[in-house]
């Protein structure tokens, strides 16, 4: 069902022991290492002070006041977006996984280290969580890449002016 190659399949997560296993290899298949990664995504929600109430709320079939925006499949919460063609996934409060999608975002060579509203709205288009905007920001802004070699917005300082030489010392 969500065999389709995705951000969470292209890259494993260093360091997180339910994600190594669920990342075994590169060469392992797309299909395989998907459906391990939503085995987590669906573990997590039930741990996640946000999303558990509405998969709770989803999973009994009531919808009600801002949850109607979210819908389950396969035990995956997705939110509507704005335009009602497509749909987020939503993630967790899973950090190592959140980084990563960051990561492959903004930091990944196809990426670009594109500033925080490009890295949103590419991150926005596939994935949603709260606070997701100020998590975007925080981790563009700590991009040490980024901060060396992003332009200045300030003015040009202009040319130097010597002071006068004070009259005492002409001698």
């Amino acid at each position: 069902n969500h065999a389709n190659a995705d951000a969470l399949s292209r890259m494993p997560l260093i360091g997180t022991a339910p994600l190594e296993d669920a990342v075994e290899s590169f060469n392992a298949s797309v299909v395989n290492v998907s459906s391990k990664l939503y085995d987590i995504i669906r573990a997590g929600y039930l741990q996640d002070d946000y999303f558990a109430p509405i998969h709770e709320l989803l999973q009994s079939g009531s919808k009600s006041g801002h949850h109607q925006q979210f819908h389950l499949d396969d035990g995956l919460i997705f939110k509507d977006t704005t335009d009602l063609e497509s749909r987020q996934l939503c993630i967790p409060k899973y950090k190592q996984l959140r980084e990563h999608i960051l990561h492959d975002h903004h930091d990944a060579m196809i990426s670009g280290h594109q500033g925080i509203e490009k890295t949103l709205n590419a991150i926005g288009r596939t994935y949603y969580w709260p606070r997701m905007t100020q998590n975007v920001r925080d981790y563009v802004r700590s991009c040490e890449k980024c901060q060396q070699n992003k332009a200045s917005n300030q003015k040009p300082m202009g040319y130097l002016r010597p002071n006068p030489v004070p009259p005492e010392r002409w001698h």
